[in-house]
C-alpha cells in the first residue's frame, strides 16, 4: 500500500501526466479491440458475398440454423461470430448497394485499425496526443486568477450539496445497463449508443436532485444526478455505481427533481404476470451501493418495468403469447413492505409478459407485431373491455406469438422557467 508523501508541484504534475499517458493508452487499447471485432464481422461479410447464390442455397438445404452453421463454417472458413452475424442478417443486406457499403465501411476500418497500432507503438506519438489534449482544455477554460489572498475569516460550515453545481442535466439509461449525464438532451434516439443497444429511459433534474433506479431483482437504488459520471460517449456500467447481482438489470427509473410531479404510487409487473403496487416514499432517500428492496418475485422470475400509477389509471398487460389483459390499477393490492405481489394475468409454462401500460389515458397502446401482422392494445374500453384481474386475458392474434415493434422511451421534461416580471 502507498504511503502519504508531501509531493512538490513538478511531483504533481508528473503523476498526473504519467496518468493522462495511462489514460489515452487505455482508450486507444479500447478503440482497438472494438475496430477489430467490427473488422472481423465485416471480413466475414466479404467472403460470402463473392458467392452469394452458393451461400443461399446452402442456407435453403440446410436443416435449421446450428446445421447452416456448420455448413458456412467449413465452406467458407468462416468462425462462430462471423457465421451468427451472417445467419443474423437481413434480406435487403444483400443488395448490390449494401455489399458496397460493407465494402467502403471495411476499408475504413482497416485504416482506423493501422492508425491505432502506430500509436499503441509509439510513446512519442500518444505523449503528442496527451500534449495536444491538454493544449485544447486550457484555451476551452483559459480565465484570469480570480482567487483573492486575505486575512482570516469567520469559517462557515457547507453542506455537501454547497459543493454541486445548481445547473439542469440529463441522466440516460440504456437496456443494456449503460447510463450517463449529458447536459441536454433534445432527441433521446439520437444520444450514442452501443451497436445493438437502446434508450430505456432519459431522466431530467437538477445536479442537486435525486433520481431512482428500478431493477428486474426487486431493488430500488436512489443517487444524486451529480454522482452520475457526465460523459460524450456510451457512459459507464451501472454496476459502477451501485452494487449489481449477476444478470440484475435497470428496468425503470424515476426522477425526483422537485419541479417534477412526483407520483405517491408506483406499479410493478414481473413476467410471469404478477404485479404489485407500493409507495413512492421509502425509496426518495439516497440508498447504499446495495440499494432497498421494493420488491421480492418468485423463483424463474423478475419484474420487466416499473411505473407510476394513480388510483384511476388502467393497467394493460401483453403476453408473448398475444394473450392481453385490462384491468384497473387499483385492483393491485398495495404492499406496505416487498413481496411478489398477485397475479394480473395467468400466465402458463412457455409464456411470460413481455410489455404493460399504466395510464389513465385511453389514447396510449402498445406497438405489437406478429408472422399476421401488426396488433395495437389501447387502453380504450371500446377496443378491449376491462376485465378483472388473475384471469387467461383475451387472446389478441390466433395462435402466434408476439413481440413490441418499439418502446416508448420514458422522457419527461423539466418545465420551462418563467421569467418574473419586475
Amino acid at each position: 500500500m502507498g504511503t502519504p508523501q508531501r509531493l512538490g508541484l513538478k511531483e504533481i504534475l508528473r503523476y498526473f501526466l504519467d496518468f493522462r499517458f495511462q489514460v489515452v493508452t487505455r482508450r486507444f487499447q479500447f478503440d482497438l479491440q472494438e475496430v477489430q471485432k467490427r473488422l472481423h464481422i465485416l471480413e466475414g461479410f466479404e467472403k460470402v458475398y463473392d458467392a452469394l447464390d452458393e451461400m443461399i442455397k446452402i442456407i435453403r438445404k440446410s436443416d435449421g440454423k446450428e446445421d447452416a452453421a456448420g455448413k458456412l463454417m467449413k465452406r467458407f472458413e468462416l468462425d462462430e461470430i462471423q457465421t451468427d452475424a451472417i445467419l443474423d442478417m437481413r434480406l435487403y443486406k444483400l443488395a448490390r448497394l449494401e455489399i458496397l457499403v460493407v465494402q467502403k465501411e471495411a476499408k475504413e476500418k482497416r485504416a482506423e485499425q493501422k492508425e491505432l497500432k502506430a500509436l499503441l507503438a509509439s510513446d512519442k506519438a500518444r505523449w503528442g496526443v496527451v500534449r495536444d489534449e491538454i493544449k485544447e482544455i486550457g484555451a476551452r477554460y483559459k480565465d484570469e486568477r480570480r482567487t483573492r489572498i486575505g486575512g482570516g475569516r469567520e469559517e462557515v460550515e457547507y453542506t455537501e450539496e454547497a459543493f454541486i453545481a445548481d445547473e439542469d442535466a440529463h441522466v440516460v439509461i440504456t437496456r443494456d445497463g449503460w447510463v450517463k449525464r449529458v447536459r441536454e438532451m433534445k432527441d433521446p434516439a439520437s444520444t450514442r449508443l452501443r451497436e445493438g443497444d437502446e434508450v430505456l429511459s432519459v431522466l431530467a433534474g437538477s445536479l442537486k436532485s435525486s433520481l431512482v433506479l428500478f431493477s428486474n431483482f426487486g431493488t430500488a437504488y436512489v443517487t444524486r444526478f451529480n454522482d452520475v459520471p457526465a460523459s460524450t460517449g456510451y457512459g459507464d456500467p451501472v454496476q459502477k455505481l451501485f452494487k449489481f447481482d449477476d444478470q440484475e438489470r435497470v428496468v425503470g427509473g424515476l426522477s425526483l427533481d422537485p419541479r417534477l410531479p412526483r407520483p405517491e404510487k408506483l406499479v410493478g409487473v414481473s413476467k410471469r404476470g404478477y404485479g404489485l403496487r407500493f409507495p413512492l416514499a421509502p425509496h426518495a432517500e439516497i440508498s447504499t451501493r446495495a440499494g432497498r428492496r421494493y420488491a421480492k418475485p418468485g423463483k424463474e422470475d423478475e419484474l420487466i418495468g416499473v411505473a407510476p400509477a394513480a388510483d384511476r389509471d388502467l393497467l394493460a398487460v401483453v403476453t408473448q403469447s398475444s394473450h392481453a389483459l385490462i384491468c384497473k390499477v387499483k385492483d393491485v393490492n398495495e404492499l406496505a413492505g416487498p413481496g411478489r405481489g398477485v397475479t394480473v394475468i395467468k400466465v402458463p409454462a412457455g409464456d411470460e409478459v413481455i410489455a404493460f401500460l399504466c395510464a389513465s389515458d385511453k389514447e396510449q397502446s402498445i406497438e405489437l407485431e406478429s408472422s399476421k401482422g401488426g396488433k395495437k392494445l389501447s387502453l380504450g374500453v371500446k377496443t378491449y373491455e376491462l376485465a378483472a384481474r388473475g384471469g387467461k386475458g383475451r387472446e389478441m392474434v390466433k395462435k402466434d406469438k408476439v413481440k413490441v415493434v418499439q418502446r416508448q422511451i420514458a422522457f419527461v421534461p423539466l418545465p420551462e422557467e418563467k421569467v418574473e416580471k419586475g
